[in-house]
């Protein structure tokens, strides 16, 4: 094999990185440094308690040294120290009165151009306005050559007194937040010589409290009845360290579990958290007191303030507006045609009515944008029932997943109490929503390396997310992409010649509908369960060397949430019909593996597929989670149970199988986060394939299970794991197959 020739440019290139590299390393990390100046060398922490964690710690203090590069090495502090602070000043100065004096040349072009407009225009006696420039100099941003160096480096960390004396406050409560409420911490600097100093920090811990028994109590028999029945989802327990962040945790969840029962003003304020120490033994009792709010009594003096209850609030009556403007609010208000009525819903065998209390539309409007029902078929939050939090969440989340809102926004007011001994409230809510374009366009342009295979792309999209008005999304794309794919064997294809030997086109239109259609209503009753139906027809060419290939896809199918952790998806019809033309010198090639062979077969899929994804991941927390996915797909149940086996889509040509086969596959990604910036991400894959019937030998092409690619299985060459190895003596490179 020729070797390439190294060009003059890399190497002036490589020298000049090395040059770089050697000289970072022979500057002083100090040589940059005041008089009065010492450099942060290094910080050590130093416990007499294992049961403290030294590296969570060091977070706590105020001042750390510099990164090192390998452990050893300040790189970016002596990158930082290649240059001269008051010559990147100079710099700076230099380049920004530069660019004021440009934008200021460029203001007063504008200036003058405008006032002669104004005149032009006052001799037809018409009014001209512009916009007058005047250039902020706080709003210039340049950063001149130096700085740019700067910016990759790190500014020395200095020693400073000041924030050694902070260190060892924090230091403090931390340890005190984590239960050793009598630890002590001393500081002391040793000087490392070369204006760098040592500071080290010992913390003599002491016992560590251990929390013995958790109280909830509350003065309000109600909110102590809710308190008695929270047996789930507790973030305190006995017989564990004290902690602050987990009472912290808890006073939160305790507030959200209240005010999700209809307490809609409850906040951290009313739980009180108190630990009592005097249990002895190093034990610490931790109570959750739920306090009553303080009202005004309407009396003058000291006595003003008294001891007043909860509110529980009920939803009142519900307004929804279709055309809010967030710049001018109070535009909707005026000429607009409103909605108020019943309509009914069949779930399943049970007819529902359901009130919608007024709808709004602006602009007025005889054929609205939106069906009334529609929309309030996403709104969760009804008259009569109890404020909740999660239904308020749902239904923002249900109206944001509809796409066709750019502003959501849900405003309670309440209605004012006159008398509030039974503790009940009524709350009306607004419901704005902004509508976005119902229609959108997008090109998406590509380019393409893969192993040395230059290729171009390119997509075109249209979208209509209101289709029938009732937010159905029709999304259609047109995609083409061509390849220039070397060849092993030049004999193989008549295309090696051009310089896009592979071409791809395509086409699909996807409806989505946010809702489920028959016969799902029947099963799915639960609209919280978020049922969606999915039509797709899709169309794909591919022109390569070795083969021709069209595919034409029909699918059908809904996806819903069975609970917080699992969706389901389940497809009962999805129609594949796949043909190929394979060229014939690969076709001589792929006589030794009868199964790559007739997996190119022209072949009729009519295939059911149900999908389960299940995960516990919480977003916004990091928690150790596990994602799973479990597939499983059927051919050939549908054609086969009414007798037919094969189908004739030209009389001239032969008779088309239908595939017969059992399909399942199962993945998982367990995360494990080792710190607040480390985590180990893990997957497994397992699939399996069972054809019969009419397909004994192999899965069609496009249902066979492969592995390799630029994703997956890196670590090993070409063709050299599991069934796909083959005899490399044989001097060809196709892919091979193997039943297991």
């Amino acid at each position: 094999m020729q070797q390439r020739k190294v060009s003059n440019t890399y190497k002036l290139v490589a020298l000049a990185g090395l040059l770089l590299l050697v000289t970072a390393w022979g500057c002083s990390p100090t040589r940059r440094l005041k008089a009065n100046e010492t450099l942060l060398n290094s910080v050590k922490i130093e416990a007499d308690n294992k049961a403290v964690d030294v590296s969570e710690a060091k977070d706590y203090l105020q001042q750390k040294p510099n990164r090192k590069l390998l452990g050893f090495w300040r790189f970016y502090l002596q990158v930082y120290n290649l240059v001269d602070p008051e010559k990147a000043l100079r710099d700076h100065k230099r380049k920004f009165d530069k660019r004021k004096a440009r934008q200021l040349k460029k203001d007063d072009k504008r200036n003058k151009h405008c006032i002669k407009m104004q005149e032009r225009y006052k001799k037809r006696g018409k009014n001209y306005k512009c916009k007058v420039y005047n250039t902020d100099a706080d709003r210039i941003e340049v950063k001149a050559f130096r700085e740019w160096v700067q910016g990759i480096g790190e500014a020395p960390a200095l020693y400073d007194t000041l924030l050694v004396r902070k260190s060892v406050t924090q230091l403090k409560q931390y340890l005190f937040n984590n239960g050793f409420f009598f630890a002590t911490v001393k500081d002391s600097a040793i000087d490392a010589g070369d204006k760098r100093m040592n500071v080290f920090y010992k913390i003599k811990a002491g016992p560590q409290y251990i929390v013995d028994t958790i109280k909830y109590t509350a003065t309000d028999t109600a909110l102590q009845r809710i308190l008695n029945e929270d047996e789930e989802d507790k973030l305190v327990f006995a017989n564990k360290p004290f902690n602050t962040d987990a009472m912290s945790d808890e006073q939160a969840r305790l507030s959200q579990l209240i005010k999700s029962k209809g307490y809609f003003f409850f906040n951290n304020e009313f739980v009180k958290v108190v630990a009592d120490t005097n249990k002895g033994n190093n034990r610490v009792t931790i109570k959750f007191n739920i306090n009553n709010p303080q009202v005004t009594t309407g009396s003058a003096g000291e006595d003003s303030l008294a001891e007043g209850r909860h509110i529980q609030y009920k939803l009142g009556t519900m307004t929804v507006n279709l055309g809010y403007d967030p710049s001018s609010p109070d535009a909707a208000a005026y000429d607009t045609t409103s909605y108020t009525g019943e309509y009914k819903s069949k779930i399943g065998k049970t007819v529902v009515t359901r009130t919608i209390t007024s709808v709004y539309f602006y602009p007025p409007a005889k054929r609205p944008m939106f069906r009334p029902k529609t929309i309030d078929y996403h709104i969760f939050l009804r008259k009569g029932d109890i404020y909740s939090d999660r239904r308020l969440d749902i239904t923002l989340n249900r109206l944001s997943d509809l796409r066709t809102f750019k502003f959501i926004n849900i405003q309670f007011n309440p209605v004012p109490i006159i008398d509030s001994t039974d503790g009940k409230g009524v709350l009306n809510y607004d419901i704005l929503l902004t509508p976005s374009m119902r229609r959108a366009y997008s090109i998406e342009t590509q380019g393409t390396n893969t192993g040395g295979n230059l290729g171009i792309g390119a997509t075109v999209g249209f979208t209509n997310k209101n289709l029938f008005r009732g937010e159905e999304s029709l999304d259609f794309k047109v995609r083409g992409a061509l390849e220039f794919q070397r060849l092993v064997n030049d004999e193989v294809g008549d295309g090696a010649k051009r310089l896009f030997n592979t071409q791809e086109y395509g086409a699909s239109i996807t409806l989505n509908i946010p809702r489920g259609i028959w016969p799902i209503n029947y099963f799915i009753k639960n609209p919280i369960k978020n049922p969606r139906t999915a039509i797709t027809t899709a169309y794909n060419y591919q022109n390569r060397p070795q083969y021709l290939r069209t595919a034409y896809t029909l699918s059908f199918g809904w996806t819903w949430k069975q609970n917080r952790r699992t969706t389901v998806t389940y497809n009962p019809i999805e129609l594949n019909f796949l043909r190929a033309k394979l060229d014939p010198a690969y076709a001589d090639l792929l006589e030794s593996s009868q199964i790559l062979l007739r997996s190119f077969d022209p072949t009729f899929i009519d295939a059911g597929r149900v999908q389960v994804i299940w995960t516990n991941q919480i977003p916004d927390k990091r928690i150790n989670y596990v994602f799973w996915r479990f597939g499983f797909e059927s051919a050939g149940l549908l054609l086969n149970s009414v007798g037919v086996k094969q189908l004739f889509i030209n009389p001239q040509e032969a008779a088309i199988s239908t595939a017969q086969y059992l399909r399942a596959d199962y993945e998982i990604y367990p995360n494990f986060y080792l710190n607040d910036k480390s985590a180990i991400a893990l997957r497994g894959y397992v699939g399996i394939g069972l054809p019969y019937g009419n397909t004994p030998n192999s899965l069609p092409f496009a249902k066979a299970f492969f592995a390799g690619g630029s994703n997956g299985m890196r670590a090993w060459l070409q063709r050299s794991l599991g069934p796909g190895g083959f005899n490399k003596s044989a001097g060809d490179n196709i892919d091979q197959g193997r039943r297991c």
